[in-house]
């Protein structure tokens, strides 16, 4: 559990340039701008690090947000330079990415488990030589009819345009949460009233997607 007034990491995975912009696969660098500028934050290029990096603060605790540039294949090595440099332990991290297996909008947190075949995570896998580290992942769901390279580089379709923001906004509530209290509280956030299930859309549009 992540220890009070400790400093944290949240890892945005994505693929740098105008090119991925808004692209599925760049889910988490979207949730990972909002929350910088939650924070009031700008980014700024670490070439030591690997990415870019905001740095900020939220109730007194340090937080930094890494966008790995080394493209999604490599982001281990971006995290792994990070945790080395700032002495970081993995509890401390957040690794934040899309998800083809889950439903446009819905939201995972795990702190043990495999990469279920997702490149970047099994990039910090081999990274830290470890499957056990947080992470979260939100749900851009899957069209079986386009080959998976194409739909993950693909943009978001108008109707997942126009679910989007509040799904970046959740999601980004879950990091707050975690920053603030660890993942107890971020698991907590999470939790429908009456033991409903974890999802991040409360818009009954979502389920028809």
């Amino acid at each position: 559990m992540l220890e009070e007034r400790s400093p944290v990491l949240v890892v945005c995975l994505g693929n740098p340039g105008k090119r991925y912009e808004c692209t599925r696969h760049n889910m988490g660098f979207l949730v990972g701008q909002a929350l910088a500028k939650e924070l009031g934050v700008s980014v700024q290029h670490k070439k030591e690090l690997l990415g870019d990096v905001a740095e900020g603060s939220v109730d007194g605790v340090k937080v930094r947000i890494l966008f790995p540039t080394t493209y999604m294949n490599l982001s281990g090595q971006a995290l792994r330079k990070c945790i080395d440099f700032f002495k970081l332990p993995l509890p401390q991290c957040m690794v934040v990415c899309d998800d083809v297996a889950l439903p446009f909008g819905k939201l995972r947190l795990r702190d043990l488990g495999s990469s279920g075949g997702h490149n970047g995570l099994k990039s910090i896998e081999e990274a830290i030589g470890s499957q056990h580290y947080n992470r979260l992942r939100v749900g851009v769901g899957r069209d079986e009819e386009i080959e998976l390279a194409e739909f993950v580089l693909g943009q978001f379709t108008p109707q997942e345009y126009d679910l989007l923001a509040g799904v970046i906004q959740q999601a980004k509530e879950v990091l707050l949460a975690w920053i603030q209290g660890g993942y107890t509280k971020a698991v907590a956030s999470l939790i429908q009233p009456k033991g409903a299930e974890k999802k991040i859309i409360k818009d009954e549009n979502l389920e028809k997607l």
